[in-house]
């Protein structure tokens, strides 16, 4: 759900497309619409505070990606950048702080951070995270207030947090283990 509350999108890896629904002010739901994805295997996504669509392109080759886009108010979507590599092996999972989008690299072991800047464009800032080749992160979220990320690093049967730094930089400040192997989603709150 975008941040003003009127569209929904919903992420096709299989298909590689991204299909986005209108809601009325009632909440109800409005028209259904879908659109080819500029980079392969569409997978996770969060939205800037502004409305920014940010989805990382997990098969993006030769390595993963991330890509950005508006929704405008019929539902019809627009390429802002991307897609725009990692240099990273499957980006899973998208969260987002102010203006940093951060992609879980399962394939990798890393998490990178990407800018969006005023337009939407993404611009790569690196990897800000290295919690090693065998952790394979899957998914990730920031806390409410932002400032912290919290990663499951299902390789490591753990949940690992990072403090947000200057540019997007995340320093480990602790983790817990223990995690069945099953698990495959984290909340902050």
């Amino acid at each position: 759900l975008n941040p003003a509350g009127t569209a929904l999108a919903v992420a096709n890896p299989g298909s590689s497309t991204i299909d986005t629904v209108t809601l009325r002010r009632d909440g109800a739901i409005g028209r259904l619409r879908s659109f080819a994805s500029a980079g392969a295997a569409p997978f996770g996504f969060g939205f800037t505070h502004d409305g920014v669509l940010v989805i990382s392109d997990a098969h993006q080759a030769p390595t993963s990606a991330a890509s950005s886009y508006r929704i405008g108010h019929t539902g019809a979507l627009r390429l802002l950048s991307g897609p725009v590599s990692a240099n990273q092996l499957a980006a899973c999972w998208v969260a987002i702080d102010g203006r940093i989008a951060y992609t879980a690299n399962a394939g990798s072991g890393t998490i990178s951070a990407f800018r969006v800047d005023g337009h939407g464009h993404l611009h790569l800032r690196g990897v800000a995270a290295s919690p090693g080749s065998t952790s394979t992160p899957l998914d990730e979220s920031v806390t409410p207030g932002g400032g912290y990320l919290d990663a499951l690093t299902s390789g490591l049967h753990s949940i690992t947090s990072y403090r947000i730094g200057s540019g997007g930089a995340l320093t480990p400040v602790g983790s817990v283990g223990g995690l069945p192997a099953s698990d495959t989603g984290v909340a902050s709150s």
